[in-house]
């Protein structure tokens, strides 16, 4: 399976819903990352220069794709940013812990043009699923 993701319009008309799928959580969480930034700017117009670390560990798997598209969009607001690489490492075990590094620039409103401001995420409709061929999720971002 090929990571990637669509939008849904019929779903929660105010904000943005969308699935996303690949065929390791990684590719999953990358996908859902990229469509999260998708819905904002042209994500081909932004360069990996600077990049944070991401460390999320909790109990669901649920909760931690939660957690982290929670915290690209805070460091998204805190360093005026947009990130369009994830370089990500998950592991389960008792609990799952989600590792790793995003990258992306300073928003430069001459080059990134602004399509909408995502506000966060919320739990409507908000699932991730193990499928035969990989995982799957569905989102809706609070615009």
């Amino acid at each position: 399976m090929k990571p990637g993701y669509r939008y849904i319009d019929e779903i929660a008309p105010a904000d943005q819903a969308f699935e996303a799928w690949g065929a390791s959580l990684e590719e999953l969480f990358c996908s859902c990352a990229k469509a999260t930034f998708e819905v904002m700017t042209d994500l081909s117009k932004v360069e990996p220069e600077k990049s944070f670390a991401i460390e999320i560990e909790t109990e669901t798997l649920d909760e931690l794709l939660y957690l982290f598209l929670s915290e690209i969009i805070y460091l998204k607001d805190t360093e005026r940013s947009f990130y369009s690489e994830f370089d990500l490492r998950i592991e389960a075990g008792n609990e799952f812990r989600l590792s790793g590094k995003v990258s992306g620039e300073k928003i430069d409103s001459e080059r990134h043009v602004l399509k909408t401001d995502v506000k966060a995420v919320t739990y409507h409709q908000f699932q991730v699923k193990k499928r035969k061929d990989g995982y799957y999720a569905r989102v809706v971002l609070d615009l």
